[in-house]
């Protein structure tokens, strides 16, 4: 079975995309945890829809020491 050179241009091409996408996906896959954050140290704020288009804000100040979460200065939890 033979194939038209455009043909098999076309297959080779189709091959080359898939491979490519494949070795992308990959990439991400594999960088995607060194972007992760690793601390929740910082500034929070947490919004709480209220039904009625508005939302609740809650400020936080919170600090993490090793595998301890705690508030800062006079935050509400």
């Amino acid at each position: 079975m033979k194939f038209s050179g455009q043909r098999w241009f076309g297959l080779s091409t189709l091959l080359g995309r898939n491979l490519a996408l494949l070795a992308f996906s990959l990439l991400l896959s594999i960088a995607h945890p060194l972007f992760a954050q690793t601390g929740l140290t910082g500034f929070w704020v947490l919004r709480i829809p209220t039904g009625d288009g508005n939302y609740r804000e809650t400020f936080l100040v919170l600090a993490m020491h090793k595998e301890i979460l705690q508030p800062i200065g006079n935050s509400p939890i």
